[in-house]
């Protein structure tokens, strides 16, 4: 019989407390000191541990009652890191402590020599789990002296505190092992104590039964579920990030139940597909009750249910079995082979996403209740597809449930109170009308595995040519922490904040005043016609009608003159203009699905005002370790993608062979269903590189001084099924520091066969790993060895993009599963997409030669006839291959005729690359992306040049 819970809220505020003191018992490590003491030279002593314990009430005890003796908080803190696990003198409390830093210490390997590594006092940088490293160490010690130490016991208060200040320290300032940042460091050791001393209180009942701390294990509790399901088919943006929101509100509410309520565990991993915590090793955990019976499974589903009442059922699940992360016999002189290390089994709770059902029991009552108001025919709520429409009117109206109109309303209404974001589509939209979702993915899944490609970074490079005297890094709880923190790091603060400066602010709206003659929802949105069949959208703020619209697009639609709808100001006077003059406006419901149009109200006495409101036109609708959606006006999807490209090889440089990113955008307009965008970007999405591509290295150039090795890769032709594009390209690697010093840790890459002058045996960095889906390990060899004749395995990175000009169009976006390229449409011998990435930049380079290069550019008329000229001819011939000579001759002519004498000031590079992307068939594609659906235009041209022909 599984026993009871109530022992952990008798000893919360214990548990809390120690967790906690797991979190500051390296807290010395956030200084100047530290830094300066573990420099090269070293300068001075760490801060000394009275630094700290001043700060606490000396007093402070914990555990006051059996089954754990009592421990001052003091000793926790500077006892709990450091010395024996079988140390007598010390409390049983500050051993486990001790048990729970070495057991997370797998990752801490030796360098060969204690110096090793050592940094500059004035320039230790940290460094990502990808080897990129940031700004130098600075001002360490007053983030410690400024942690709110009063709050000690508010857990909430204290952890954000904490938090913030030891994630900008360090948990070893040595290279290569400066990628653990110290709070993933204690973060990790805290969860672990947590998770022992709950699973020690649920399980002993006497001090004298209390178990060797080096006998500790622990278990993962997962909550997952396939998120897609639930959001995905959202018909708005308010009802997506409504979804969203949703869901996670009940996964807060879990959190919160196993972190404080009943402290026996911590969440370590969230994304859309749910939560991951750190449990006791109590096999029957969750059969445990509380004073009322209910048992932990009963209480999670309760917690979950008080959010999603019954529309959906979560259920769930922990280990089989638990795990004691670095082997309890490890010294520092175990040999790998001679350990049994057991890293965080986390890999396949993140693949499972279980399709989630309501509770048969609510639903039957949900329908009856609709029944039983007089609603028997009703049809289901159109968000979230189990609830009945209702009951009142204006959700009926709207064909979804009073529950998800309430959800929606409010978050309209936070939005009216911090109007400097959107949640509208219409405002998004750019000035032709349409929208970008921006879609993208970092393939981690082969990071997350114990043998995966952590174990392609080394703590030790090989020692004069001696492959086995490199020593390979662990995947580690605190390391795979760091992995997807760093991806989940990347989209927030490399995308996400930098949108505001690659989009500019947009502003004024405009606000309607007035008469109404019925009254309306309050925050819910409605539509006005400034000109038959030109909607405006407008929400009802408290008392005013607020349009939430791109008022350049309405403006050009109503038939305005380009002057008065060249900028957001000019539009907003225009449209203020139009709308003051009208003694009515009539407001309607927004789009009904059956096409009609139904009057809501009338308004009179109009007074139209423009509010110097300025807000950013994105919307994030995904952000999680592994995928980022976005949504930002079509005319700036390019500008966003180029600034993605350029983050990731700044940052992933050095592993970007073995972590390709997948960047794609699907363009719509504005009236457009969300979720069959959002269904075209998850279809998008699945394409993958594989990491054992092979590829030959045809040329090779270290560049020394800038430590940047430049490369051309072709596909081998001994590969069967390979795409008939994408068969080389150009792409640099970096293999320096911070400091500008050669990196010797991270740069590698996997080689299938070397060149036949140059076998392994003759290079100096070398060392073996295991290849993913290779059964036997695979050489590694630093980047800056690799010679021309390699074969190399590499995933490449790609870039996609598709026009949804009807709804089904997303059906087609379909791909093959070894070559990553689309399935042929019908009318296609052969396809052109997905591009590598890298042909993003040859793409830019073309399009400024022939479109914005004012010395040779041609008109829209002249693109358009060159295209014409070229897919007629391809499609006639039926070309099988894209490398047809014949077809390469006729491009040649075509593009020579049509650029007349101005052909010759184009370089030969470049005309040769207009030849092969005109033959191939991606130069339909190029102006497929820029006329036809970015709708490009330049500006008029000069007298000038007009006289002399070049437009």
């Amino acid at each position: 019989m599984a026993g009871s819970l109530e022992i952990l809220k008798q000893h919360q505020k214990d548990l809390l407390l120690a967790e906690v003191a797991a979190w500051l018992h390296d807290c010395r490590k956030c200084s100047d000191e530290n830094v300066r003491s573990q420099a090269a030279p070293p300068i001075g002593s760490n801060l000394p541990w009275r630094c700290v314990l001043d700060r606490l009430d000396p007093n402070l005890s914990i555990f006051q009652r059996d089954p754990i003796p009592p421990v001052r908080i003091g000793n926790l803190i500077s006892e709990g890191g450091h010395g024996g696990v079988e140390d007598s003198s010390q409390p049983w409390a500050v051993l486990a402590l001790r048990r729970c830093h070495k057991a997370a210490h797998v990752e801490k390997e030796e360098p060969a020599s204690k110096d090793d590594g050592k940094q500059p006092a004035d320039d230790t940088r940290p460094s990502s789990p990808f080897g990129f490293e940031g700004s130098a160490l600075k001002d360490l010690t007053k983030q410690l002296e400024d942690l709110p130490w009063e709050k000690l016991q508010n857990r909430s208060e204290f952890r954000k505190a904490a938090q913030l200040a030891f994630s900008k320290a360090l948990g070893d300032t040595r290279r290569p092992i400066n990628e653990v940042d110290l709070w993933s460091w204690v973060h990790i050791v805290a969860t672990l104590y947590k998770a022992a001393l709950a699973g020690i209180l649920l399980t002993i009942g006497r001090t004298e039964d209390l178990p060797v701390a080096n006998t500790l294990k622990w278990r993962l509790l997962a909550l997952r579920f396939n998120s897609s399901q639930i959001v995905d088919r959202s018909p708005s943006i308010s009802a997506l990030l409504a979804r969203r929101a949703w869901i996670n509100e009940g996964l807060d509410k879990v959190e919160s139940l196993l972190e404080e309520t009943y402290p026996l565990g911590t969440e370590v991993y969230r994304d859309a597909n749910g939560s991951v915590f750190v449990v006791p090793d109590v096999e029957d955990l969750l059969d445990y009750a509380n004073e009322n019976g209910q048992t932990l499974r009963v209480m999670i589903q309760s917690a979950l249910d008080s959010v999603l009442e019954g529309e959906i059922i979560i259920t769930p699940q922990i280990d089989t079995n638990g795990w004691w992360a670095q082997d309890p016999k490890w010294t520092p002189k175990s040999k790998p082979d001679e350990l049994d290390d057991q890293p965080l089994p986390i890999t396949e709770w993140l693949k499972e996403k279980r399709v989630v059902n309501p509770d048969l029991a609510w639903t039957k009552s949900s329908w009856k209740m609709a029944a039983d108001n007089g609603k028997p025919s009703c049809e289901p709520c159109l968000i979230s597809g189990v609830r009945p429409q209702g009951p009142s009117q204006k959700a009926i109206e709207r064909k979804v449930s009073d529950f998800w109109l309430d959800r929606i309303g409010k978050r309209s209404k936070e939005w009216a109170e911090k109007p400097e974001s959107t949640i509208w589509m219409s405002e998004i939209a750019d000035i032709n009308g349409r929208v970008a979702l921006i879609a993208a993915s970092l393939d981690i899944s082969h990071w997350l595995t114990p043998d995966g490609l952590v174990n392609t970074l080394l703590v030790i490079p090989p020692q004069q040519g001696d492959p086995k005297s490199a020593k390979r890094k662990t995947p580690s709880f605190a390391r795979l922490r760091r992995v997807w923190k760093t991806c989940e790091g990347f989209w927030e603060e490399s995308v996400k904040g930098q949108l505001g400066g690659l989009l500019d602010t947009i502003g004024p709206r405009l606000t309607i005043a007035g008469d109404l003659d019925r009254s309306l929802a309050p925050y819910q949105a409605y539509e006005i016609y400034p000109r038959p069949g030109i909607s405006l959208e407008v929400m009802l703020d408290k008392r005013n009608l607020v349009a939430i619209a791109n008022l350049q697009y309405v403006a050009r639609q109503v038939g305005a003159d380009t002057e008065d709808y060249s900028t957001p100001d000019r539009a907003a006077q225009c449209l203020a203009k139009q709308l003051g003059e009208r003694e009515e406006i009539v407001i309607y419901e927004p789009g009904l699905s059956d096409g009609r149009q139904k009057v809501v109200a009338h308004l009179r006495n109009i007074r139209v005002m423009i509010r110097q409101d300025n807000y950013v036109p994105a919307i994030d609708i995904l952000s999680e370790p592994q995928q980022f959606m976005v949504l930002v006006p079509a005319a700036k999807g390019l500008e966003v993608i180029h600034h993605i490209k350029s983050e990731y090889e700044a940052k992933f440089s050095k592993v970007k062979n073995r972590l390709p990113l997948h960047l794609s955008i699907v363009f719509f307009g504005r009236k457009q269903p969300l979720y069959t965008a959002v269904d075209a970007a998850r279809r998008m999405l699945r394409r993958s590189s594989s990491v054992g591509t092979v590829w030959l290295v045809e040329k090779v150039v270290d560049q020394p001084d800038s430590h940047i090795v430049k490369m051309t890769l072709s596909r081998t032709t001994e590969e069967a099924g390979l795409p008939q594009l994408n068969s080389d390209f150009e792409t640099e690697i970096s293999y320096g520091t911070g400091a500008g010093t050669e990196d010797d840790w991270y740069p590698y890459v996997f080689v299938q066969d070397t060149a036949t002058n140059k076998p392994l045996s003759d290079r100096h960095f070398v060392f073996q790993a295991h290849l993913p889906g290779h059964a036997v390990e695979t050489p590694l060899v630093h980047v800056k060895e690799l010679q021309e004749g390699d074969k190399i395995h590499y995933a490449p990175s790609t870039f996609d993009f598709e026009f949804l000009d009807v709804t089904a169009r997303r059906f087609e976006l379909l791909y093959d599963e070894v070559t990553g390229m689309r399935l042929l449409r019908a009318h296609e011998t052969y396809t052109t997409r997905p591009f590598l990435l890298e042909d993003l930049d040859v793409m830019r380079d073309l399009w400024s030669v022939i479109a914005e290069n004012t010395s040779n550019r041609r008109t829209i008329t002249q693109l358009q006839q060159i295209t014409g000229l070229i897919e007629t001819t391809r499609l006639d011939w039926q070309i099988p291959s894209p490398d047809d000579s014949t077809l390469g001759k006729f491009a040649e002519h075509v593009l020579r005729r049509s650029f007349g004498k101005l052909w010759n000031r184009i370089t030969e590079t470049r005309r040769n690359t207009m030849i092969r992307w005109a033959t191939w068939g991606r130069w339909r594609d190029l102006m497929e992306l820029y006329l036809s659906i970015l709708k490009w235009r330049w500006q008029e041209a000069t007298v000038e040049e007009l006289k002399e022909g070049l437009v």
